[in-house]
C-alpha cells in the first residue's frame, strides 16, 4: 500500500525463469492494471518499464524463482515543453507563449529556470538553468551535446558526472530518431529530465513530494496538487477546468501566471548570460498569441499529418496526444512530436 497515489515508473527483475512475474497495480480510481514482467533466465536481470499512474497498491507474484530490485516510483511530476505547455504538479496543462526567463520551479534544494524565445507565432524553451545545492547546470538547444556546470563547459562524453558528491548527472534514454540528448539530473529523491533537441527543449520533474522539505513555487505550482499560487503565497490563479483541453485555454489567465513567475531581481540569477527582457520589463509575446490564431497559420503540416505522427508517440485518448498535435502544427515540424 502507498500512503498517496503514485506513478510506478520502472523496476529491475532478477533471476526470473520460465514464466514472467505478474504485476498487479490497484488504482485509486478503482480497478487494476495487470502486467507480466520479463523472463531474465538464471542469474539474469532486466529493467522493466511499468509506467502506470494513480497506483495505491502493488503486488508481485513469481510463478517460479525471482526477485525485484530498484523500484522507481513517484507521486508528483510536471514540467514544461513544446510550444510551450506547462504541466503543474498534479494539475492541468496550460500554455504560456511569452518570451522571457521564467521560474519553472523553486524550492529549498532545487531551482529550475527556463528561457523561452519567440519564433514566428509561437515560443519555445531555448535553454534551462538548474540549481542543485550550490551548483548550476545550464543547457541550450544551440548545442544539445554541450552543457555547463558552474560556468565550465562539458560534453556528453564527460557523463556521468557527480556534482558536489551527492547529485548525479547522466545521459538518459536516447531521444527518438536521434534528434537530441536526454539528460537526467538526480537530486536526492527528485529527478529532473532535460530533453534537448536542435530546436526545442523539454524539462520534466518527478519524485516524492515529501522530498520537498519546504514549500514549492513557480509555474509548476505548489505540491501536492499543483495549486497555481502567486508570489505572495496567497493569490490563487483559478482556471475552472479551462486547461482540460487545448481548445479551451483561457489565455488571459495563462499570461497572468507566466508574467507572475518571470525571473525577477529577487530570484537567483542562474543563467550565465543576461538576455532581455529583464524584469521590470515584462515578457514579450508573439504577434498572434491565441491558440486559435496559431491553428489558423498556413503551414505545411496539417491536422491529419500531425495526428498521424503524434499517434506513434502518444495514446490517442491522452491529453499528450492533443498537445502534441498543437505543437507539431504550431512549429510546422513533425519532429516536434518526439520532443516530449
Amino acid at each position: 500500500m502507498f500512503p498517496v497515489p503514485v506513478t510506478v515508473d520502472k523496476m529491475t527483475f532478477l533471476d526470473t525463469e520460465n514464466t514472467g512475474p505478474t504485476i498487479t497495480l490497484s488504482l485509486g480510481a478503482g480497478g487494476s492494471v495487470v502486467k507480466t514482467g520479463p523472463v531474465t533466465g538464471d542469474r539474469g536481470q532486466a529493467s522493466y518499464k511499468v509506467g502506470v499512474s494513480d497506483v495505491v497498491a502493488m503486488t508481485l507474484k513469481f510463478p517460479n524463482s525471482g526477485a525485484v530490485d530498484n523500484i522507481k516510483f513517484n507521486d508528483c511530476d510536471g514540467g514544461g515543453g513544446g510550444a510551450p505547455h506547462i504541466t503543474p504538479f498534479g494539475g492541468e496543462r496550460y500554455y504560456f507563449m511569452g518570451e522571457c526567463d521564467s521560474v519553472l520551479h523553486a524550492s529549498r534544494d532545487l531551482d529550475v529556470h527556463i528561457r523561452t524565445t519567440i519564433k514566428d507565432n509561437y515560443s519555445y524553451i531555448e535553454a534551462s538553468a538548474i540549481r542543485a545545492g550550490n551548483s548550476v547546470v545550464e543547457m541550450s538547444t544551440a548545442n544539445p551535446q554541450d552543457f555547463f556546470i558552474n560556468g565550465q563547459d562539458f560534453t556528453t562524453d564527460d557523463l556521468p558526472l557527480e556534482i558536489e558528491g551527492k547529485y548525479t548527472l547522466q545521459e538518459g534514454a536516447a531521444v527518438k530518431k536521434g534528434l537530441g540528448t536526454n539528460y537526467q539530473l538526480a537530486v536526492g529523491a527528485l529527478n529532473v529530465n532535460i530533453r534537448v533537441m536542435k530546436f526545442i527543449m523539454g524539462v520534466e520533474m518527478y519524485g516524492i513530494h515529501e522530498a520537498f522539505e519546504e514549500g514549492t513555487a513557480g509555474l509548476m505550482g505548489q505540491l501536492p496538487h499543483g495549486t497555481l499560487l502567486g508570489r505572495d503565497g496567497t493569490t490563487v490563479f483559478e482556471h475552472d477546468g479551462v486547461f482540460r483541453s487545448v481548445r479551451e485555454v483561457d489565455e488571459p489567465v495563462c499570461n497572468a501566471i507566466g508574467q507572475e513567475w518571470q525571473v525577477r531581481d529577487t530570484d537567483p540569477q542562474l543563467f550565465r548570460e543576461i538576455r532581455r527582457p529583464v524584469w521590470p520589463h515584462q515578457c514579450r509575446f508573439p504577434a498572434e498569441t491565441t491558440i486559435s490564431d496559431v491553428r489558423r497559420l498556413t503551414a505545411s503540416v496539417d491536422v491529419e499529418t500531425a495526428a498521424k505522427v503524434c499517434a506513434e508517440v502518444h495514446k490517442k485518448d491522452s491529453a499528450d496526444f492533443e498537445f502534441c498535435i498543437m505543437d507539431v502544427i504550431a512549429m510546422d515540424d513533425v519532429d516536434a512530436a518526439y520532443a516530449w
